[in-house]
Order: C-alpha cells, then sequence, then structure tokens
C-alpha cells in the first residue's frame, strides 16, 4: 500500500464517520497532521507528542519565568530598602557635622570671634 493510499483511507473514514461524529470531526482534524507524518517517514502521532511536549515546555518556562521575576523583584526591594537606610545614614551624619558646625559658629559669635 503507498502512502497516498494511507492517507486517502483516513479521508474516507473521516468523510463516512461525518461531521456529527466526534471521532469524524477529530480525525478531518488530524488528517493534515498524519499526512505530514506519513510523508515525512515519521512514526504517525509524533509531531503530535511534539507539539504536547513544546507546550508543556512553554508552560514550565512560563513559571520560571513567574519565579524569576518574583525573586528578582524581592531582591530589587531588598536592594532599595539597604540603599535608603545608607541614604539614611549619611542623612543623619551630614545633619550631626551641620550642627556641631552651627553650635561652633555660635559659640565664636559668643565669643565674639566673628
Amino acid at each position: 500500500m503507498t502512502k497516498n493510499q494511507e492517507i486517502q483511507i483516513l479521508i474516507d473514514a473521516a468523510n463516512k464517520l461525518g461531521p456529527d461524529s466526534y471521532a469524524g470531526t477529530w480525525l478531518a482534524e488530524q488528517i493534515p497532521f498524519i499526512q505530514m507524518d506519513i510523508r515525512s517517514d515519521y512514526p504517525v502521532g509524533t509531531a503530535a507528542v511534539s507539539i504536547s511536549e513544546a507546550q508543556r515546555m512553554v508552560i514550565k518556562a512560563r513559571e520560571d519565568a513567574r519565579k524569576i521575576e518574583a525573586e528578582t523583584k524581592k531582591h530589587c526591594e531588598k536592594l532599595i530598602q539597604e540603599a535608603k537606610d545608607q541614604a539614611w545614614k549619611h542623612r543623619e551624619a551630614i545633619l550631626y557635622k551641620a550642627a556641631k558646625h552651627l553650635k561652633e559658629c555660635a559659640e565664636k559669635l559668643d565669643s565674639g570671634y566673628l
């Protein structure tokens, strides 16, 4: 039996079952994929398995991306908080030095030095 004869048998079966049949509708939808498999000498269904595996890989990649995004967000929030803490410490040091300098200036003014 030739490849074309096998394909024709499938087409005839899908047509015989008709659009009101669950199997007929499914078979008609699968014929293009089965034809590709038969013509390229792949075992029938290999493409469907590959598509299914690719879909699982996409789902896993999306899950991994969400996890990475959440971890990155958490890390960024931590870095932002650390930067705020450091800025606060620097602010406090600057204010302390400014207050000390102002106090020294006030003392000098009081003593008539300036």
